[in-house]
């Protein structure tokens, strides 16, 4: 009786998992069936948003705009000028208030965002010599 538990208590989990994938798979709308077969864009800026930070990011960005006829290059370009107005408005206000911590920190996450490191952590630093409390982990590691 006792070498009967095992693979009762094996199989119990087994079905348990297949239960939830299939349950999962169902609920879950699946992202490369909509990228692919519906020619669905908006699925295409989700995948690229969930991999930007990845080295495959700069493929599957060229590989979609091959597909989509360059859908995603207005959109990069309008996110870059996007980003260069959030900037020159909190520049010109931290000329109105030098010792501001949460301009600062704004200027250097855009800057970050930009991949301009040096900049994210002159500014980064600035807001943590007026707040010392202050922390952001991906900050910290510039």
């Amino acid at each position: 009786m006792r070498h009967l538990i095992p693979p009762i208590l094996l199989g119990l989990i087994l079905g348990i998992f297949l239960a939830l994938n299939v349950i999962a798979s169902q609920v879950f709308n699946p992202l490369l069936f909509r990228l692919i077969k519906l020619n669905d864009i908006q699925a295409g800026k989700q995948f690229l948003r969930a991999i930007e930070e990845t080295k495959d990011y700069p493929q599957q960005l060229s590989y979609l705009n091959q597909l989509f006829d360059n859908a995603f290059t207005h959109d990069l370009d309008q996110n870059e000028f996007s980003i260069n107005q959030e900037l020159e408005k909190y520049q010109n206000l931290l000329l109105r208030n030098q010792n501001s911590r949460d301009i600062l920190m704004k200027l250097a996450l855009l800057h970050y965002q930009k991949k301009e490191y040096f900049e994210a952590k002159k500014h980064y630093q600035e807001a943590r010599a007026i707040d010392p409390w202050l922390s952001v982990p991906y900050l910290e590691t510039l």
